[in-house]
């Protein structure tokens, strides 16, 4: 009896295990995760709606990305939830006496499904915490702090400020964009901005977007 009782035990670890390793492959497979703005955007935009303390001091435990009445909340995008949301949202609730919650970032449709078909998983294996999704559909006020902060702003100068780097805060008549590269090849003249430092990755965005932006004119003409 004693040997049923152990291999009953092993089976259920090991389905455990099983179940757990195909939800993170679920994450990895179902979607590239080319996210089109950063959490910090998601973040901000949810705790104003929600009449929450955005990016609240708790001393030794760091910063909360929103603590409302209820809730201390970990605002994540979906493939980082376990990863990054699931520990940092049971800190805040420490932290602050409150219930944890994970408010999932989804932004598109397939994410949002993935969401429905893992929130069932994540609520059975963590009960005190809560799960949210946001992002998609969007909400006016998410859409309105995303359109007034995009990742880059093309100036009238046509420089590319990306998001917090240079002079992108004071730059306020700019066209829009989501990537580097989308921006630099808008025009072939575009450029990165002088006054900050970019990364390899930076730089070879913006030179393939200028290549393009060269190879339409190119076309164009002939």
């Amino acid at each position: 009896m004693q040997s049923v009782d152990l291999s009953m035990h092993v089976l259920s670890k090991s389905l455990f295990f099983i179940i757990y390793l195909f939800s993170t492959l679920n994450l990895s497979l179902a979607n590239s995760f080319n996210h089109s703005a950063q959490d910090g955007d998601y973040s901000k935009a949810w705790c104003e709606e929600n009449n929450g303390y955005h990016q609240k001091p708790l001393g030794s435990y760091g910063r909360a990305d929103c603590v409302t009445d209820k809730f201390a909340a970990e605002i994540e995008f979906i493939d980082l939830v376990v990863k990054q949301g699931i520990a940092q949202a049971t800190r805040y609730a420490h932290a602050t006496k409150k219930q944890a919650l994970v408010v999932v970032i989804v932004e598109n449709e397939a994410e949002l499904t993935l969401f429905l078909k893992q929130k069932t998983y994540w609520e059975k294996q963590w009960p005190k915490i809560a799960f949210k999704s946001y992002g998609y559909p969007v909400s006016q006020k998410l859409d309105a702090h995303l359109k007034s902060n995009p990742p880059v702003k093309l100036s009238k100068s046509l420089i590319c400020h990306p998001k917090n780097k240079g002079s992108y805060a004071v730059t306020t008549k700019y066209t829009p964009y989501n990537t580097i590269r989308e921006c630099c090849a808008s025009n072939p003249k575009s450029r990165l901005p002088k006054n900050f430092k970019p990364s390899i990755t930076e730089l070879t965005e913006c030179h393939e977007g200028i290549q393009e932006a060269i190879n339409k004119l190119h076309s164009s003409i002939n």
